[in-house]
């Protein structure tokens, strides 16, 4: 991750402001509140769909989601300092993730393949999925994220996934910044990691 980060960071001139604009954290906070709740909603309709038979409440979603998001390394970390662990993993890990993986990738990719980064552009949603494929790819092959009981895919968390890079993909497009992007990723794993020290207490 260090090393993309680096090589894209300096490869890159942004077009977008990834710092935080200055005298808009509140709304930021609030923009990434209203599209958690989007995506909570859309990943009830994409549970469904991969699932047609799940039950589904919120606490099995937020436990699907702590799947997707921290995959095989769950139990390692609930073992260790739950304080320590809540800030890498609700403060620092979406902070890099998104300014890096998500937000840099995308305008990285956008400048390689002349895309220019607009809602209404159906290229813009296609390199979005590009990023979302990466993002995919990133946990289940360092987080051991989808794998299902039996050494299967999880296609759910794998659908999750995808869908959460989407809505950070649009939200930073949409935003012109990282900002609310960076919170809604701090509040997915603040939510799903304390629903799964809960379980474990």
């Amino acid at each position: 991750l260090l090393a993309v980060d680096a090589f894209i960071w300096f490869s890159l001139k942004p077009k977008l402001n990834f710092n935080s604009v200055s005298g808009n954290t509140g709304q930021a906070i609030m923009t990434a509140l209203l599209a958690f709740a989007v995506f909570i909603a859309l990943s009830v309709v994409t549970v469904k769909a991969v699932q047609a038979a799940a039950q589904l409440n919120l606490a099995d979603l937020l436990a699907r989601l702590g799947n997707a998001t921290f995959g095989a390394t769950a139990k390692p970390l609930l073992s260790q300092n739950p304080i320590a662990i809540f800030l890498i993993g609700a403060v620092i890990i979406p902070k890099r993730e998104t300014k890096t993986l998500i937000a840099r990738l995308m305008e990285f990719l956008s400048m390689v393949f002349k895309v220019p980064l607009e809602l209404k552009n159906p290229s813009t949603w296609v390199l979005w999925a590009v990023v979302s494929a990466v993002g995919a790819i990133f946990h289940f092959q360092v987080k051991g994220a989808f794998r299902a009981v039996g050494g299967g895919i999880d296609n759910v968390a794998l659908a999750l996934t995808f869908l959460f890079w989407m809505v950070s993909c649009w939200l930073i497009v949409k935003t012109r910044e990282s900002e609310s992007a960076v919170y809604l990723h701090m509040i997915n794993n603040g939510c799903t990691l304390l629903r799964m020290f809960q379980k474990a207490t």
